[in-house]
């Protein structure tokens, strides 16, 4: 909304307020009876004090938002005048633009070179994570913990359901008709076990 915009719409609503206030006086004029006439009368006088009202808030409007623009053209001029006076004052300074000599410099950063990693010296390789296993759905007939992973050869001993197991770090092998995994029992023993049995119980 522009400055204008509020004193014009006061403007408007005072004229709107001023002919409505002439109507209810020629309305008033024309009435026979006291009390009618004097209530029309009265309606149209407060009508058109709110009109006066409108009007003079418009034009204060319209005074006040003209006395603020001049009043910044003003400090626009002086601002520009002052710049340009301090532009000209250095120039005319006798070593105004003479570069200033900092004793206090912050030190000289050293970069060192990075260290280039001995190929002779052996790489650490990080342990693997051994995950937690239980024995699962052998039918409370157990599963057998087996040295290869193979349904043949002696196997080395029957775990129950809810045996604990680790799971050792190998790959999965397929071989007679299961995937077998390598895992570890509470006792130390080594082997491998068909993994419809095994259920992971840290993923």
């Amino acid at each position: 909304m522009s400055g204008t915009t509020l004193p014009i719409i006061l403007a408007i609503l005072g004229a709107i307020a001023a002919i409505s206030a002439y109507r209810g006086i020629g309305r008033g004029g024309s009435r026979f009876y006291q009390l009618e006439r004097d209530a029309l009368l009265r309606r149209a006088s407060f009508t058109l004090l709110a009109a006066i009202v409108l009007f003079s808030t418009s034009v204060g409007l319209l005074v006040y938002q003209q006395g603020n623009m001049v009043v910044a053209d003003e400090v626009v001029e002086a601002t520009a005048t002052v710049g340009a006076a301090a532009v000209v004052t250095a120039a005319e300074t006798p070593g105004a633009l003479e570069p200033v000599v900092v004793e206090n410099a912050p030190p000289t950063l050293q970069i060192f070179a990075t260290e280039t990693p001995n190929p002779d010296l052996p790489t650490l390789t990080p342990t693997p994570e051994l995950k937690n296993a239980l024995v699962v759905g052998t039918g409370e007939s157990g599963v057998w913990l087996r040295p290869d992973p193979s349904t043949e050869g002696e196997p080395i001993e029957r775990l129950q359901d809810n045996s604990f197991l680790r799971v050792l770090p190998t790959e999965m092998v397929e071989a007679n008709g299961f995937e077998w995994i390598n895992v570890r029992t509470i006792g130390g023993q080594e082997g491998w076990v068909a993994s419809i049995f095994v259920e992971i119980v840290d993923e």
